[in-house]
């Protein structure tokens, strides 16, 4: 077999990623997929692949740490962060081969020492590290103390939107788990000035890292945006919504304009089996950004008709007046309150933000944001 190691690009951070999930199990695919692009994009870390006539088999990443790493007494030292080889791969070498290329990645930087580590109870990784001439520096057990009763303190963050209705409906699931938001307004009234963000993004998460980065720039203050893109079943691509949801032909329309010209669809092609994919990218700081578009995020599907609900209008939700439940074929607006709360939020946003909550804790957000 036929193998050999090279340094991995932007483009194949879904492959690393996919890799990489084998071993740390307990992340997601999209959570692995923004760190590795991260490292891809910082000269002080890098990643190499391990490629067999197959394909992918394996992957190292290591990077630079200029602070005290045990048992060194240089700095920066090169550090392996993970290396792993499918199972039917292993025992051919491709570990030695990848961790080479690791410090001769290190040494082109200037590095002299070389470090890693593992979990004390993972012999198999010891055994690696030893035979790689490796030498044990230490053995600690760490502990933690919370500072701050995260079960009943409250974080206050800033929801980078405009849109009244999209932030009420934040605010209602949010507070149940701890969080306050402010919007883009309350800074308005404060005197701030509030920067015009493009969304040029192809895709939800696109747009939702555009407008979070921009406001944490403009604020400097924890910040999440979010985005969504409407998707039709057996439609043509060309009158396919996704991120272009308002903007039609290159014209930004109103709430009226878009049902008028949505319901235009449902005559054209009958009623339309339709799904939202959500996105969120939350900025707590430069070096602590979090991104999510898994489908848990998702909106249930629902029908798209031509019959908009003859009470009840919501500004800035045109469509959920023409949106109706696929299995109770009731209008959204007249399904139960609770319900109803749940499709403005679903349940994967919720749980994206109490992993959200723990990690703000678990780092400390600044005074004033707790």
């Amino acid at each position: 077999m036929k193998t050999t190691i090279k340094k991995a690009t932007v483009e194949d951070v879904e492959i690393v990623a996919g890799l990489a999930v084998q071993m740390w199990n307990t992340h997601t695919l999209e959570e692995l997929k923004q760190e590795f692009l991260d490292a891809m994009n910082k000269e002080s870390s890098t990643v190499f692949l391990a490629l067999s006539d197959e394909g992918a088999v394996g992957f190292a990443q290591c990077g630079l740490r200029r602070d005290y790493v045990e048992g060194t007494a240089s700095s920066p030292v090169g550090y392996l962060e993970g290396i792993f080889v499918a199972e039917e791969y292993r025992k051919r070498g491709l570990a030695k081969d990848m961790l080479e290329a690791c410090q001769s990645w290190a040494k082109e930087q200037g590095c002299t020492e070389f470090a890693s580590d593992c979990e004390l109870e993972n012999e198999e990784s010891l055994k690696f590290h030893l035979k790689m001439g490796f030498e044990e520096a230490n053995r600690i057990i760490c502990f933690t103390k919370k500072l701050i009763d995260s079960g009943d303190a409250k974080i206050k963050l800033l929801f980078g939107t405009g849109n009244q209705a999209k932030l009420s409906a934040m605010k209602s699931r949010l507070e149940k788990i701890g969080i306050e938001l402010i919007g883009l307004s309350d800074l308005r009234k404060e005197g701030k000035t509030i920067p015009e963000v493009r969304e040029t993004g192809d895709t939800p998460l696109e747009n939702a890292r555009l407008k979070a980065l921009a406001y944490y720039e403009a604020f400097r203050m924890p910040v999440f945006s979010c985005d969504s893109g409407l998707y039709f079943d057996d439609v043509p691509d060309e009158v396919q919504p996704g991120v272009h949801v308002r903007n039609v032909n290159g014209k930004c329309l109103s709430d009226e304009e878009m049902m008028e010209y949505y319901a235009g669809l449902v005559r054209q092609y009958g009623n339309l089996m339709a799904r939202y994919k959500n996105a969120i990218c939350f900025v707590m700081d430069e070096n602590h950004i979090y991104e999510s578009m898994d489908p848990s995020m998702d909106s249930e599907k629902f029908i798209l008709t031509d019959k908009p609900h003859s009470a009840i209008r919501k500004k800035g939700f045109p469509l959920d007046s023409m949106s109706i439940d696929v299995k109770t074929n009731q209008y959204y607006y007249d399904l139960p309150a609770d319900e109803l709360e749940q499709f403005a939020v679903e349940d994967g946003v919720l749980q994206f933000f109490e992993k959200m909550r723990r990690i703000c804790f678990q780092n400390v957000l600044p005074e004033g944001n707790r």
